[in-house]
């Protein structure tokens, strides 16, 4: 059973999300077997769901990065020696073999990349937790992108009298590198991207939000955005947010 959750016993709202349950009906019957009713026992298995597709995803990963890699190299070795050896020898032909062979070699490259992806998805260690500065991951991951988009405006407020906190630093700073990607490919040009981190001592946790102004996410495929390999980009792998997912919730 499917179940849209929207508001709850007493009129308080609830996420707009799409819980999947589990039933179980049994017949309940007195002593001369007559029946008296049934007892219907929902359990939501929503969360299992996601964990055992997730898994499922990443032996997917594993076999195509295994099938993919092992050709790749040596098609994009063989590309190099035939420019390098016959594009002189070619004469007005030779333009056209250079054309050619770059193409291999530029299009192996990103099919590598792409392999590459896979992989890590596949074999995401698992997180080192070490006391780290919230602050200071999420400056770097902020400078790689100031640098590279001057023309995009990009704000950083950082916590105030922040813990030291039990992190993998780098997975946590690629988490941020994936999560500012999609949002300057969300903004454009003269968008605004803001990461905000806040300290909140009450609740005994800190809180890190990366937000844009640009065009959003439909409800349409909200429900699908963490999930491998669907994605809304043309040349996107889907692997991206469902990285961040793994790391966000391994990090509890």
């Amino acid at each position: 059973y499917r179940i849209h959750c929207i508001r709850a016993a007493g009129g308080v709202p609830l996420a707009d999300e799409i819980h999947t349950l589990m039933a179980t009906a049994a017949t309940l019957k007195d002593d001369e077997g007559r029946v008296l009713g049934t007892m219907v026992f929902l359990e939501d298995i929503t969360q299992i769901q996601k964990v055992q597709r997730m898994e499922a995803w990443r032996e997917v990963a594993r076999r195509i990065a295994h099938e993919i890699k092992n050709p790749l190299t040596p098609i994009q070795l063989s590309a190099q020696r035939l420019r390098k050896r016959y594009a002189k020898q070619f004469e007005g032909d030779g333009e056209v073999l250079e054309k050619c062979t770059a193409t291999i070699i530029k299009e192996v490259e990103g099919l590598k990349k792409l392999v590459n992806e896979f992989a890590n998805f596949a074999r995401l260690p698992a997180a080192k937790m070490i006391p780290s500065n919230l602050n200071q991951i999420a400056g770097e991951a902020l400078f790689l992108f100031k640098e590279a988009h001057k023309d995009i405006d990009f704000r950083f407020s950082p916590g105030h009298d922040l813990p030291s906190l039990e992190l993998d630093r780098e997975q946590i700073r690629r988490a941020l590198i994936n999560l500012l990607d999609n949002a300057v490919a969300a903004v454009g040009k003269n968008g605004e991207i803001s990461v905000s981190i806040n300290n909140d001592p009450a609740a005994g946790a800190v809180h890190l939000e990366v937000s844009d102004n640009g065009c959003g996410i439909g409800p349409e495929v909200r429900e699908r955005i963490f999930e491998p390999y669907f994605s809304t980009k043309k040349d996107g792998t889907g692997l991206g947010l469902a990285i961040v997912n793994a790391i966000v919730t391994d990090h509890h």
